[in-house]
């Protein structure tokens, strides 16, 4: 008897044993299959007010710079190489700061009347806040009156005793080049002329610009400096903060003034009205300049803005022709080597994570959101748009929001035209060791 019970004992013992086997082994086969399943099949959650802080904290380090080389080798493409006449001169895609030419766009030169775009700046900004208003009207101090301008200034004519308005005096400005509008303008903004250009030199300062320095308002001391390609920085911001100023200003064709017994004199830009396209921006000379210009231009889809600094010639005549001839080079180059297309940046892409606390993230384009600009040679196609993982389409925890996992490739034709970092959305910890280990399992049975 005591035999039989040990056997029915052991039956039982062997029985037990068994059942739990299986209930580890399926146990074991259900998380192991659930893995697989969240891996192949990613589904982030909703990101928390917190996370959303932080992923935007983390993705403002790749803010694109105002201006950056041209991401496609333009004699690959088959695009001849341009020259110029001036010693100094950059060309840029507006729309997304890439640059289609330079040459010794890093040489200081002084910057002559172009100073003025940067005092239409100032009185803009000023504008924007409600502190002036174009139809204000402008006392005239004795220094702004054109009889006490420097023999052979450019002028609008300014006097004593004339009512001026605001709007007139950035016309003056903008179309026939008035020292004496810079004058009258930085007295009425800032009370002297003093603490005009120290604001000048402040908002440069802002825009991150190290050689772009004036001394005074109007541009015609040889003291102010700049270079081609940080005057297209400025430029650049200049057009995407104020765009409307182009049509009201540095369009116009011609200037009157004042209202009895007027003036007219033509826009300085000798560009404007002679090469198609050409809306814009502002002449500058004196003699220890040369001949410059910032010059824009647009046409179907595509906006430009040059510069041109110290450009050759023996008085005006000369000068403007030299100056006409480097713009038609700039533009024929530009419209008929590059065309610009906007692109819908890639959407939230959903990004399976072993090992980590969280199953998934969503990989987004690094930068600023909504549609982005994308520099194309002329003859390019269709863009294709093609998401690069670091590792395959699963990610290895842990990570932090706003890192590197994968790359948005865009491609015109057989020419990689642009590179976009993706970055993580979210902060995902390292699991513990059950999850890792079936995590690990999992990835070398899915081929993850």
């Amino acid at each position: 008897m005591p035999k039989k019970k040990s056997n029915t004992a052991r039956g039982i013992y062997v029985k037990s044993a068994l059942a739990v086997f299986l209930i580890f082994f399926f146990l074991c086969a259900a998380l192991l299959g659930y893995s697989v399943y969240t891996l192949k099949n990613p589904k982030p959650g909703t990101l928390t007010a917190e996370q959303k802080a932080a992923f935007q904290s983390a993705a403002v380090r790749f803010a694109e710079p105002p201006l950056s080389s041209l991401f496609w080798n333009t004699e690959k493409a088959g695009i001849e190489k341009a020259d110029i006449h001036a010693q100094s001169g950059i060309l840029i895609d507006v729309k997304n700061g890439t640059i289609l030419y330079e040459k010794n766009a890093d040489r200081m030169i002084p910057p002559a009347s172009m100073t003025k775009l940067v005092v239409m700046y100032v009185v803009f900004q000023d504008i924007t806040t409600g502190r002036v208003s174009l139809d204000d009207i402008v006392p005239l101090k004795s220094d702004a009156w054109a009889v006490n301008a420097p023999p052979g200034s450019s002028l609008m004519f300014l006097a004593e005793g004339q009512r001026v308005t605001l709007r007139e005096l950035l016309l003056g400005l903008a179309v026939v080049s008035g020292n004496d509008a810079a004058i009258a303008i930085a007295d009425y903004i800032e009370g002297s002329q003093s603490a005009f250009i120290e604001r000048m030199n402040a908002e440069m300062k802002k825009l991150g610009l190290k050689h772009t320095r004036f001394v005074d308002s109007s541009g015609y001391s040889e003291h102010n400096s700049t270079t081609a390609r940080e005057f297209a920085v400025f430029a650049r911001a200049y057009l995407q903060l104020y765009p409307d100023a182009v049509r009201d200003f540095h369009s116009v064709q011609e200037f009157r003034y004042p209202a009895v017994k007027p003036i007219i004199q033509k826009n300085t830009n000798p560009a404007l009205g002679r090469i198609e396209g050409v809306n814009g921006l502002k002449t500058g000379f004196i003699p220890e300049s040369g001949y410059n210009l910032a010059l824009t231009a647009e046409r179907g889809s595509m906006n430009i803005l040059s510069v041109t600094l110290g450009g050759p010639g023996k008085g005006t005549a000369q000068g403007n022709a030299y100056r006409l001839e480097d713009a038609r080079i700039l533009t024929s180059y530009a419209f008929d080597n590059f065309q610009s297309v906007s692109v819908e940046r890639g959407i939230s892409i959903p990004v399976a994570v072993s090992c980590g606390t969280e199953n998934a993230v969503f990989a987004r384009e690094a930068g600023k959101s909504g549609p982005h600009t994308l520099t194309l040679p002329a003859s390019a196609s269709a863009v294709t748009r093609t998401f690069v993982f670091k590792n395959a389409n699963c990610l290895r925890a842990p990570f932090k929001a706003g890192d590197i996992i994968g790359k948005t490739v865009y491609s015109a034709d057989t020419i990689i035209v642009k590179e976009i970092p993706l970055i993580a959305d979210r902060d995902v910890a390292k699991a513990g060791f059950i999850k890792t280990f079936f995590h690990k399992a999992a990835c070398k049975i899915s081929g993850l």
